[in-house]
This record gives C-alpha cells, structure tokens and sequence, in this order.
C-alpha cells in the first residue's frame, strides 16, 4: 500500500487544492447571504443617518460588520465541511465575498439611478489598488490565523 509523502504545515496552510476541490454552491450562497447582510445593515444605517446615534458610531458599525461577516463567513464553511479552511482557501472564499457584496451594492445602485465609481489613474494606480486590496485581505487573514491559533490553545474550535 503506497502511502502519500508527509507534508509540512507551510504546504497545507498555503495550499489552494483542499479549497479547490469542495468548491461548491455552498460558498457561494453563503456569501452572497451575508453580502445581502451587509447590504441590509448598510442600508439600515443609511436610514437612521439624521439619528445622533448613527451619525457618531455609523463608520465604525460599518467596519465592524465588514471585519465581523468574513469570519461568521468561515464559520460556515466549518459547519458545511466538517473541517476548517486554510489560509489560502479562506483567502479566495474573502474574495468571493467582498466581490458579490460589491456586485450587489453595484446592482442596488443600478436600480437607484445613481452610481458608485472607483477611479485610477494610469495602468499603476489599478495595479497599486488591486495589490492594496490582495494585502488588506492577506493582513486580516493573517489576524483571523492568530485568533484561531488563540482560541486552539483555549480549545475553543469555531473557526
């Protein structure tokens, strides 16, 4: 019986095979639920925004929303698979995250008749804003590592 070579940890955690692989509908849909989320908190804080209390805490509600929903994000896939995501997988399942909440919010002011731009100048300042954005998530998913690493050694296994 042929047995598989031992891999070491830098191999797993940076391998995109096992996310790959289960690619689903799954990760899909539950992205595109907790971007539809997003959105509705966004459009709850656009409602109350003459409200004091919206006013003073509304970009930080935002931020936390926007930092909180990746990771309830992976707590799914952990629930659907039995298993934990890598690093690499919960990198690209981040993407495909941020990228149907940005489709939708896009969608949403199509309907408004307003519009949402982004704009570069030049070849290197989408380059630039494209390398930003790939080391924003990377950073964060570094922290996401370290709480999980915290909560291992509290045993405490959601993520």
């Amino acid at each position: 019986m042929e047995t598989r070579p031992k891999q070491d940890l830098f191999d797993l955690s940076f391998s995109k095979k096992d996310f790959v692989r289960t690619l689903s509908y799954r990760e899909f849909v539950s992205s595109f639920a907790l971007a539809l989320l997003l959105l509705s908190v966004y459009a709850v804080l656009d409602y109350y925004n003459g409200e004091d209390w919206a006013q003073n805490n509304g970009k930080a509600i935002r931020l936390t929303f926007l930092c909180i929903l990746p990771v309830v994000n992976h707590i799914f896939y952990k629930a659907e698979h039995k298993r934990p995501n890598n690093f690499m997988g919960r990198n690209l399942h981040d993407y495909i995250f941020l990228l149907l909440f940005l489709a939708i919010f896009k969608l949403k002011l199509f309907f408004y008749g307003s519009s949402f731009t982004i704009e570069a100048e030049g070849v290197f300042s989408v380059i630039f804003l494209i390398a930003g954005l790939i080391m924003i998530i990377m950073l964060f998913e570094m922290a996401v590592a370290l709480l999980r690493r915290c909560l291992n050694l509290l045993r405490w296994q959601i993520i």
